[in-house]
């Protein structure tokens, strides 16, 4: 597959190249997650914010890869290093165990 940057330049996106060649149905849910470069750090930050308010603790990985609604895990990741940074930065603190003070 070429690097993804590729796809940008030809087509706008990796979504848009899958539409030009007829495939836009496959994988909806991956393609929605690609559209994140675009969104602030703050804008992350506040949907694990808004995330871990609605579960009652600190979301996991597969809390957060479970939520079609806000960025993958990945996208933490990369932007931030990791949870622990994600929490820090979000202003949410953790006990050791886990979970909302």
């Amino acid at each position: 597959m070429p690097y993804s940057k590729l796809y940008n330049v030809r087509f706008g996106s990796l979504y848009d190249a899958v539409v030009a060649a007829g495939l836009e149905e496959m994988e909806p849910k991956y393609f929605n997650r690609l559209k994140t470069t675009a969104k602030s750090n703050e804008w992350l930050l506040q949907q694990i914010r808004e995330l871990s308010e609605r579960i009652g603790r600190l979301p996991s990985k597969k809390d957060i890869d479970d939520e079609l609604d806000i960025p993958s895990y990945g996208t933490y990741e990369k932007r931030f290093g990791g949870l622990k940074n994600t929490y820090a930065l979000a202003g949410l603190t953790f006990k050791e165990r886990g979970g909302l003070p």
